[in-house]
């Protein structure tokens, strides 16, 4: 995940969303607090979610339910 940021800051992104992630690292760890803030444009998604772009700030509720999730998975 923090490859994937790196390339979006890199690239100026206005919105990153965060898909497919692998069993192999259920773990938000590599996530800093500051990439999970409202204004950062960050979205963690999740199976059959679905984001239409002008309600893309309206799907940042979910990213601290979606990161506790992985983090239980994790443990």
């Amino acid at each position: 995940m923090a490859e994937a940021l790196d390339v979006a800051a890199r690239m100026r992104a206005r919105r990153t969303l965060l898909t497919h992630f692998s069993q192999r690292y259920t773990k938000a760890a590599s996530l800093q607090q500051h990439d999970l803030q409202p204004d950062s444009h960050v979205l963690l998604a999740f199976d059959m979610m679905r984001v239409v772009l002008g309600e893309y700030a309206e799907a940042a509720c979910f990213v601290p339910v979606v990161q506790r999730l992985m983090e239980q998975m994790g443990d």
